[in-house]
């Protein structure tokens, strides 16, 4: 995946109303930040659908380090969402 095919991704998902919160708008009232929004983003998904998200994480964090972090908030969500599905998948 190239960063146009994640852009495109994360719109497309977008678009189709796949998140149920809003990240800007959440993390600026909430005081919550990227980690956190993933970890509850997964714990949302799984009480909802029963299942999680499969985010470009190895790509993502290749993009991070080559652009000078440039996606670190992407990165940061995607830490905490796998975190999260993880502590989950544990506790079953």
């Amino acid at each position: 995946m190239n960063l146009r095919q994640i852009h495109d991704f994360v719109k497309i998902n977008y678009e189709q109303h796949k998140y149920n919160y809003h990240p800007a708008q959440e993390s600026y009232s909430s005081g919550k930040n990227d980690y956190q929004l993933g970890y509850a983003q997964a714990m949302s998904d799984y009480r909802r659908i029963h299942s999680f998200r499969n985010y470009p994480q190895s790509m993502v964090g290749f993009v991070n380090k080559v652009s000078n972090n440039d996606m670190f908030e992407i990165s940061s969500f995607i830490d905490g969402y796998n975190d999260a599905e993880k502590n989950i998948k544990a506790t079953l």
